[in-house]
């Protein structure tokens, strides 16, 4: 990321503006107004332009191109689009500060020769020059190199940005050649005469040039010798001669030149634009640039804000009669000095490149852990891999026993539970039979009376009742105290207490005597007295109770057991578990390890493919560059054919 570079130069006076005066002040590298006559500064306009470099009058276009441009042709050749454009109102000395003269080269050809320079100087490495040349003629693209060629339009691809189609290139092999194609296109130019400049440029010119290179592979004799070896370097050097802002009124234009100096205020408003809104922020914030309103922004635009160095010699006549485009100008040049530009190399690479790229990287890697002192350091690897295989096996294992013993208690837990359903659902059972026996039992009872209560004692109050005994408890120790009780009953000579009838107690209390109904004998409750039938199924229930008491032991003994098994195998596994977390640990480590030795071939992947759409550009550009070489080897040799048969007339 770097600002563009925007330099200022300050022309001479001409014939017309020395009576005006000089009016400006130069200080290092910013500029102020003053009075022309009196050289102090104008208290209206005070304003300091601070810029990267300004030039004055005396110094010459080759300083300038020392400055300027000299740095970005030396990147151009590394792989950095560049771009070198000038700017200024008309007759400020832009085409002379671009085109030059004979005598004293401007900036398009003082770059092309340092580009054959440099590339002369690279004995390593093979280049492809190719030169296109076209202008912006009221908002329609011409081709200058083939005029025919009129009103082409603008095309945009991801392989290849923006792009006009049909444009002509041709390649080129020497400075001479190029510096003969730009006399061509300079001869289909449009240019008139205005009060201000006789030869006024009518239109925008854009010279592109086109290089690419790769290194030889005879002259890589090892991997590690060029880390570019195999890659293909396509760069971009476009200089730019803008037509000079003008106003009707001091030019007198009419006519035709009045539209051709509408449509050049238009676009260079909207450069003006779009330069407001790059120093702005806009597009670091995601605003709209607006590129699409002009042709010359829309071809200018990786040059803004891009990928580019860029570079802008702001032109400016020091008369005072101008004075206000020249401010114009400078506050131009101030907003573009703000504007970043993201310039990077632009590199093409095949899969044999990619290949050897990637060995290089390995063969560096190697030689740095040999450096170190770590040649053992594949071996540690792979023991450390070894070791962690080991641990994952026994991993494994220690999880197939833990599912087992899992399982097992899982498996005892259901026993037991099962055993608790069988017991409760027979004491269900035998309680529904017994139930059953008692709802069958005859009821007794006595006159006067809804159940039997005793008689009332001598002093009027009422005795205790005796509390009744139910046989059909499901309680196990009731049960067990009533068969004793029916037991004892069992083994006494004397026949049970009889149950009267409500007959029988009539009977009774006509023929007794009087005396005998003051003590009447208690007559006990008729759930205490049971047949002897019913013994024998209470004692077939003591037994079925007996077994069940038996089989509760059991089941209870073995929970008892699975429960000290149970916490046998928790301490097993508490053991395994603190024997897997050192394993872990250990894990841990290889796996970092593991990580950073996989990393860099994972990024090895991930730049191959993000090559890939620059792989199959590359094969385009090869099969048009071999499609052209062959056209030219065609054509040399058909020439070789002509020139004996000239000669020999």
């Amino acid at each position: 990321m770097e600002n563009i570079s925007v330099s200022v130069r300050v022309r001479p006076l001409n014939k017309q503006e020395q009576s005006d005066g000089f009016a400006w002040k130069i200080e290092k590298n910013s500029l102020c107004q003053v009075d022309p006559k009196t050289k102090e500064l104008e208290r209206a306009r005070d304003a300091k332009y601070a810029l990267d470099h300004v030039f004055g009058p005396q110094q010459s276009t080759r300083e300038i191109y020392e400055v300027t441009t000299q740095g970005l042709i030396r990147k151009l050749v590394n792989g950095f689009n560049s771009t070198v454009f000038a700017y200024g109102q008309t007759s400020s000395g832009k085409t002379h500060t671009m085109r030059g003269t004979p005598d004293q080269p401007g900036i398009i050809p003082m770059a092309v020769q340092e580009v054959f320079t440099i590339i002369e100087a690279l004995q390593d490495r093979e280049f492809l020059l190719r030169v296109s040349y076209m202008e912006l003629y009221n908002e329609d693209i011409n081709d200058l190199l083939a005029p025919e060629n009129i009103k082409l339009p603008i095309h945009e691809s991801k392989e290849n940005g923006v792009y006009v189609a049909g444009l002509r290139e041709d390649i080129v092999i020497s400075p001479e050649q190029v510096l003969e194609l730009i006399q061509q296109g300079e001869a289909n130019r449009h240019i008139g005469a205005t009060k201000m400049n006789e030869g006024s440029s009518r239109s925008h010119t854009v010279f592109r040039m086109v290089i690419e290179s790769r290194a030889i592979d005879s002259a890589v004799e090892e991997p590690s010798a060029n880390p570019d070896a195999g890659a293909i370097l396509v760069s971009t050097l476009t200089l730019v001669d803008l037509a000079g802002s003008e106003r009707v009124a001091k030019t007198g234009a009419e006519g035709i030149r009045m539209k051709e100096g509408t449509a050049i205020n238009k676009s260079l408003l909207t450069l003006g634009n779009v330069i407001n809104k790059l120093s702005d922020g806009a597009a670091v914030a995601g605003g709209h640039i607006p590129y699409r309103d002009s042709k010359l922004t829309r071809i200018l635009q990786p040059s803004l804000g891009g990928n580019a160095k860029t570079a802008i010699i702001c032109n400016m006549t020091p008369a005072a009669y101008h004075v206000e485009e020249s401010h114009s100008t400078l506050r131009f040049a101030c907003r573009a000095k703000r504007v970043v530009n993201n310039a990077v190399v632009n590199e093409v690479l095949s899969d044999a490149a990619v290949l050897k790229r990637q060995a290089n990287e390995i063969a560096e890697l190697r030689k740095a852990l040999a450096s170190a002192g770590n040649a053992d350091v594949e071996e540690q690897i792979s023991h450390l891999r070894a070791q962690l295989l080991r641990s994952e096996q026994d991993n494994e294992l220690m999880r197939i026993k833990l599912e087992q013993e899992t399982a097992e208690r899982e498996k005892a837990q259901k026993q037991v539970e099962m055993a608790k359903k069988i017991m409760f659902e027979k004491q269900q059972e035998q309680a529904k039979e017994e139930g059953g026996r008692k709802n069958n039992r005859r009821e007794t009872w006595c006159p006067g009376r809804s159940g039997w209560a005793p008689p009332l004692a001598e002093g009027g109050s009422r005795k205790r009742p005796l509390q009744t005994m139910d046989l059909v408890d499901e309680d196990t120790t009731s049960r067990s105290m009533m068969l004793s009780v029916l037991e004892e009953e069992e083994e006494s000579d004397e026949p049970p207490a009889k149950v009267k009838r409500p007959s029988d107690v009539e009977m009774e209390d006509t023929s007794a005597e009087p005396g005998e109904s003051d003590s009447p004998v208690p007559q006990l409750p008729p759930s205490v007295h049971v047949r002897k039938s019913s013994v024998a199924s209470g004692r077939g229930n003591s037994e079925l109770v007996e077994m069940l008491q038996s089989r509760v032991r059991e089941l209870e003994s073995e929970a008892e057991a699975t429960k000290q098994e149970l916490a046998n195998s928790a301490q097993r596994l508490q053991e395994q578990d603190e024997t897997l977390r050192a394993a872990g640990t250990q894990v841990q480590e290889l796996t970092s390890i593991r990580a950073e030795l996989s990393s860099s071939v994972e990024q090895l992947t991930a730049d191959k493919e993000k090559l890939v759409p620059q792989l199959e550009q590359a094969r385009w550009q090869n099969r048009q560059l071999e499609k052209r070489l062959e056209d030219m080897a065609a054509a040399k040799q058909a020439a070789e054919e002509v020139r004996p048969a000239a000669n020999g007339l």
